[in-house]
């Protein structure tokens, strides 16, 4: 198409990518993983972002700027099919990123609260909504996103700004001590478990250009 398109991610079955698109305003679409037609599973227009699907891919977890009482980022949840959305967090400041847990039961999420100055954190959450858990706990203008469950769900890889450049940590699901995977002085980003958790895919920048570690 001649609009832009990000965030993509596979269905568990493979054949299919759920995305953010920008054709008629920002939604989520889903496309046959060999092409086609796109289908638009969400009609908001303020902001659908950062899909995840669901283990039965069924549904797909993902971000959008509630614009009712407080204008910030929620998590959602929505049938892949299209429908009504569901809404999991209901907080005063912006949640993110969203990643389903191996058994679904659970979304991990980046949380940044409407103050400042003030850090995100790691949290998770019932799928079906309920009482956030904080997972990460940080100084102030320490920043947390990204989490990628691991494939047995007991840790989260995640993406630490410190204010000077980003590693991938990781840390036991139900919070505990952070683990720092990558120790350098340029940028390291975006990390996702390899199905058998032996591995982390990240980005990562020599400070000219971003490859994939």
């Amino acid at each position: 198409n001649t609009t832009d398109d990000f965030t993509p991610a596979y269905s568990p079955n493979g054949r299919r990518i759920a995305y953010e698109g920008d054709a008629t305003g920002i939604d989520i679409y889903t496309i046959s993983a060999t092409g086609g037609k796109p289908f638009k599973v969400t009609k908001n227009m303020t902001g659908g972002q950062w899909p995840s699907y669901s283990p039965d891919g069924q549904t797909i977890a993902y971000a959008w700027r509630d614009p009712l009482p407080n204008p910030d980022y929620e998590i959602f949840t929505i049938d892949a099919t299209g429908g009504t959305p569901v809404k999991v967090t209901d907080d005063i400041g912006d949640d993110f990123s969203p990643d389903y847990s191996p058994d679904g039961q659970k979304i991990a999420f980046a949380h940044y609260p409407a103050c400042s100055p003030c850090d995100s954190e790691i949290y998770t959450i019932d799928a079906t909504g309920g009482t956030p858990f904080q997972v990460t706990d940080n100084d102030v203008d320490i920043q947390d996103s990204a989490p990628s469950y691991s494939p047995d769900g007991t840790k989260i890889a995640y993406t630490v700004f410190d204010g000077n450049d980003s590693e991938i940590y990781t840390i036991d699901a139900t919070g505990g001590t952070p683990f720092q995977v990558t120790d350098n002085t340029t940028e390291d980003a975006q990390p996702s478990y390899s199905p058998n958790g032996r591995k982390i895919a990240y980005v990562h920048s020599d400070g000219t250009d971003y490859q994939i570690y």
